[in-house]
């Protein structure tokens, strides 16, 4: 079920609150508390949409996609359920507790921006999309706050404050459009201006491939 949205005044943000149906996003739209609660609910924000919550995001359960662009000022909490999308995140943290991201869909490949810092816990899920010649689905995390540092050298240099990885949990992936993974292939997974911290377990592709994470700057 699709529900079309208006626009709505910014002066009189409203409470949303989705139980056992769909809702699209079209449009730019305000609420001043974004939950989501019960495993049939699902929200879709369109390449073309935006959604402002004025407080913060709680997803307890169900769908969130987000190919355009979802904004709070406060954090975006994944309890369960399962985020998607090829849009952009902008929140202080985004923290998953024991849900999936999923960029992209399940089942294609695509790129999720997170605008801010991202926390994914021990119980959390990263499910990636793998295609041929190296293309992945990708979490990629972007500072907002910089700073300005001197280097021994004398050189002034713009430091990011936030754009933080905290990563853990477990990694699943799967080979779309009957791609065969093979010894050697190589992605990129998860991408983050502020650094990476933590690792992800790491998960057998077959009975003859293991993957191994590599963690750099």
């Amino acid at each position: 079920l699709g529900l079309g949205l208006p626009l709505h005044d910014a002066s009189q943000p409203r409470h949303l609150v989705r139980r056992r149906q769909g809702l699209v996003v079209p449009v730019i739209h305000d609420a001043d508390k974004l939950t989501i609660a019960g495993a049939d609910s699902a929200l879709d924000i369109q390449s073309s949409g935006s959604l402002t919550s004025l407080i913060d995001i709680t997803q307890m359960a169900g769908t969130m996609n987000v190919d355009g662009t979802l904004t709070t000022p406060g954090g975006y909490l994944l309890f369960t359920g399962a985020l998607s999308g090829s849009g952009t995140i902008v929140a202080p943290y985004f923290t998953n507790m024991m849900g999936i991201v999923a960029p992209g869909t399940m089942g294609s490949i695509g790129t999720l921006d997170f605008n801010g810092n991202i926390i994914l816990t021990s119980g959390s899920v990263y499910g990636i999309d793998l295609g041929p010649n190296g293309a992945s689905d990708l979490i990629r995390v972007n500072a907002t706050e910089f700073e300005t540092q001197v280097t021994p050298e004398g050189f002034e240099e713009e430091v990011p404050l936030d754009g933080i990885a905290s990563i853990g949990g477990t990694v699943i992936l799967n080979a779309v459009d009957g791609y065969a993974v093979r010894d050697g292939d190589t992605f990129t997974i998860l991408t983050a201006e502020g650094g990476v911290e933590g690792t992800f377990e790491s998960p057998d592709l077959s009975a003859i491939l293991t993957s191994e994470f590599t963690y750099g700057p």
